[in-house]
């Protein structure tokens, strides 16, 4: 085996690759402040950016020191692996490894475990049908392909250089999404006035808030029509995978709406209580699992909807349907508010989103509002295609970089 490897590399097993880190501390007895769970670590990133405090939880967990690599070793098709920056403690779904310096670079080991290679043989060993989990025991044993110490080096250089920007521009995205709440919060309070001119404004007391004394405060049902969508029987396949958008309520975290997941044909239409909308509309998720409930977005294309989001078609010549699907955007956690039934599974519908209070500006100041918040969310737009392009271009980098498909000079 050793001869179909790239000059100088050699094969190791995992446990003179990485050391286990096995220090095991109960929550209620360590004075750390920080507990990270699997939930708060995201799919293929190496930052750890929330956590929650060691009270949260119950049960043995494991010490991470600051260096350290937090795996997970529960469902690790997620691929959830992350760098500790500080002391904590973590999941037991989780194994905590560092470097074995005599073999691997500290710098190195992080996308050595991110790799195509390693992830690969880690899933063939998970054992569990339900949440199939990586035993210590198993993977120590495994053998992977280690270039020497110095082309780990510059391995490390160019991936480095290539995981800093993306954290540059996951910083900048974090910046401009603050900016847009905090532009948010003062435009739909005083309009699109600087700052200064805002002090000088009149303002009146309404049961939305504050708002400028010239805005007019409506409930939808006044200013536009809520429809609702409907779902073809599954049963007839006539009905689908056809020419009609038909969307879902997933969908909506596009928040722009040009493509949506389903397609149905015209006969499913009309089998359906879903109605075809023209744009430009405003989709809301009456239900949903996770944070989707509540959430808005913009329609660009005429569709249909399913019984789980509604569409609503405002009068252009009183209220334009960028300036309420910003409106609502913004006050997403009041909506989620709104919903009936248990908090668990409750929902929004119909009667409550006609009832909806709207604060409505002229339409000039309803375009500028739209306007000036359309131009941040195409740099954030611009800045997550950015993170896309560079997230391709380290996996793709780490496909030949770690099986020695290029090589780089020492």
């Amino acid at each position: 085996m050793n001869k179909a490897l790239p000059q100088g590399w050699k094969m190791l097993k995992f446990e003179d690759i990485g050391i286990h880190i096995s220090e095991k501390i109960a929550p209620g007895k360590t004075e750390l402040g920080r507990y990270v769970g699997l939930e708060h670590l995201d799919s293929e990133s190496l930052r750890i950016k929330r956590w929650g405090a060691p009270s949260d939880v119950i049960g043995e967990k494991t010490r991470v020191r600051p260096g350290e690599v937090i795996f997970g070793k529960r469902r690790a098709y997620q691929r959830k692996l992350a760098i500790a920056e500080f002391d904590c403690i973590c999941s037991a779904h989780a194994m905590v490894l560092k470097a074995n310096e005599n073999a691997v670079r500290k710098d190195f080991f992080p996308f050595f475990l991110q790799s195509e290679l390693f992830m690969e043989q880690a899933l063939r060993i998970s054992v569990g049908s339900l949440s199939p989990t990586i035993n210590w025991g198993t993977l120590k044993k495994q053998e992977f392909p280690v270039p020497p110490l110095a082309e780990q080096k510059r391995i490390a250089e160019i991936l480095w250089a290539v995981e800093n920007s993306i954290r540059k521009t996951e910083d900048a995205i974090e910046v401009a999404e603050r900016y847009k709440r905090t532009l948010m919060k003062h435009l739909f309070m005083y309009g699109p006035v600087s700052v200064k001119k805002s002090k000088q404004m009149k303002i009146k007391q309404t049961k939305m808030g504050k708002i400028p004394e010239s805005w007019i405060v409506h409930k939808v049902r006044e200013l536009a029509e809520v429809v609702l969508g409907g779902t073809p029987s599954t049963q007839n396949s006539m009905y689908w995978n056809d020419e009609v958008p038909w969307m879902v309520s997933g969908d909506v975290h596009k928040n722009i709406i040009t493509e949506v997941s389903g397609r149905i044909s015209k006969l499913g239409l009309e089998e359906s209580s879903a109605t075809m909308v023209n744009p430009p509309a405003v989709a809301i998720a009456l239900a949903g699992q996770g944070k989707t409930r509540g959430t808005a977005a913009l329609t660009m294309i005429p569709l249909c909807t399913n019984q789980s989001v509604a569409l609503i078609k405002p009068n252009e010549s009183i209220l334009i349907a960028s300036y309420l699907y910003y409106n609502l955007t913004h006050r997403y956690k009041e909506l989620r508010s709104m919903s009936t039934g248990s908090s668990g599974r409750g929902g929004l519908n119909k009667r409550i989103i006609e009832s909806i209070h709207i604060a409505v500006p002229p339409i000039c100041e309803q375009e500028e509002i739209s306007s000036i918040l359309s131009s941040i969310d195409n740099r954030i737009a611009l800045g997550h295609q950015q993170q896309v392009d560079l997230k391709q271009l380290k996996n793709g980098l780490m496909q030949v970089l770690l099986t020695g498909k290029l090589r780089v000079a020492v």
